[in-house]
Order: C-alpha cells, then structure tokens, then sequence
C-alpha cells in the first residue's frame, strides 16, 4: 500500500510510471499496483491530514517517513519539582508548558538524561535519580550545581532548564476550546476541519456545519489519540487571527 497527496492525481500518478525505469521504488510500486482509490478535499490542509490519518491507520510500507508515533512529552509545571513524563492520549494538557516529542518513555529519559549531563541539571531533582539523602551521584563527580544540596535554587534550575528546552516547547493551543478550520476548492467544495488543543478531531461537510441543526453535525476521519504528524500540519497552517476559523460545536 502506498498513500499520497497530488494536486493532479493523474500527473502524479505517471509520475510513477515514467519512473519506474530509474527508480527501485517506483518499479517495485508500479509492479505491484492492483487498484487506486481516492478522495477529493477542499485543499491542502485536508489533504495533508487525510494522509497523515490513512498512513497512521494503514502503515503502509512506502510511507515509512510519514508514520509518526511520536506521542511522549516532558510536562513542566512549576508548581512541580520535577518534570512528569506524559503519554498524548488527545489535546496537549492546557496551561501547562510541554516540550518534545518522543516515541517511547526511554526515548524520552534518554534525551532528558543527555541533556542534564550536558548543562549540569540534577538528575535526582528532574525525577531520573532514586533519591536519598545527601547530594546525587552527579555532584559528587563534577556533573550537577548542587540543586540537591541547596547551593543552586530551584527556582534557577527550573529556569535553566526550560532555556535549554526552549527549542523543543509545543505551542500552546491559542483558543478557549475547540474550532472548526474552513477549507474552500477552487471549485467549490467546502469543508471543516474541527482541532481541539492541536489534535485533528475530523472533518464536517459544509452543508452539515451550515444547518445549524439542534445536534452537533458528525465528524467524518476521526482521529483517535494525539497525532504528531497532524501537530505538525496544524502549527504550519493555523495563523493567528485567521478569518477561516468558527468555534466549534456551531451555534443553533
């Protein structure tokens, strides 16, 4: 199976074909090509998302870039001492700064392990350390300030920390709840993507949204979990002050 995007499927697909005679992939593709099926959207946004849902759903081995899975954060909140690793079931947590993106709990341990090392942040005060009494094992050797023993404050730590995590920091969801995107073809079609905290919650037809009905229209492509692909996506398409955006469910 192999999922892709075209503004002109038929180009797209010859592409392939006229490829085949060059490119291991495309004749592998080609070779082995029984059927196509399709989807019209509205436009680049929806195409991108649909892409994104069908190759998280399906997996299909010519589209291993786009697989994603990416779906651990560290949550900094700082009321908290330590960082708590958190697993994207759905919208990023609200008023609470995350950063990164990581495919599993090691993985994301592991780069907070290499950072501490690298800036000298306290493994037993970032929750990597057992604790105990005294100071960690990594002021002993030259590799903490003393957060533990109380000659770095935690107040310095924390914010030493969230510089160097700065790069890494999801943005934060810029409205009070759920909206709809509107998304118009040049002939015509129209349709609404609903994002919630970042996360893809589907898509509404416009003849749907527009009824304004008592019930709240159904959402077509739904996604379940948090999809870093789709983060992604929306981050480079949402502009703030944007005109296409309504909230989400519409008013009766």
């Amino acid at each position: 199976i192999y999922v892709g995007k075209a503004k002109n499927l038929r180009e797209r697909v010859l592409e392939h074909f006229m490829g085949a005679s060059r490119d291991s992939k495309s004749q592998r593709l080609t070779s082995q090509l029984r059927r196509i099926e399709w989807t019209e959207t509205a436009g680049e946004l929806g195409a991108l998302l649909l892409e994104s849902r069908l190759v998280r759903e399906l997996q299909p081995v010519y589209n291993r870039r786009l697989r994603g899975g990416e779906s651990y954060t560290w949550l900094i909140d700082d009321a908290a001492r330590a960082p708590q690793l958190h697993r994207l079931d759905g919208p990023i947590p609200a008023g609470i700064d995350a950063f990164g993106l990581y495919r599993s709990a090691r993985q994301a341990k592991t780069a907070l392990v290499n950072l501490a090392r690298d800036h000298k942040f306290c493994l037993r005060v970032l929750g990597l350390e057992a604790a105990g009494s005294g100071s960690c094992f990594g002021y002993q050797v030259g590799r903490c300030t003393g957060a533990c023993v109380g000659e770095e404050s935690m107040a310095r730590h924390g914010a030493r920390l969230k510089l160097q995590l700065a790069s890494l920091k999801l943005r934060s969801w810029p409205h009070e709840g759920p909206v709809a995107v509107e998304e118009v073809s040049a002939l015509g079609v129209r349709h609404w993507h609903v994002i919630d905290g970042w996360q893809y919650l589907g898509t509404v037809v416009a003849d749907e949204f527009d009824q304004r009905a008592d019930r709240v229209p159904s959402l077509s492509s739904p996604l379940e979990g948090f999809d870093a692909d789709a983060y992604r996506i929306l981050c480079r398409h949402l502009k703030p002050g944007a005109r296409n955006l309504r909230p989400w469910p519409p008013s009766p």
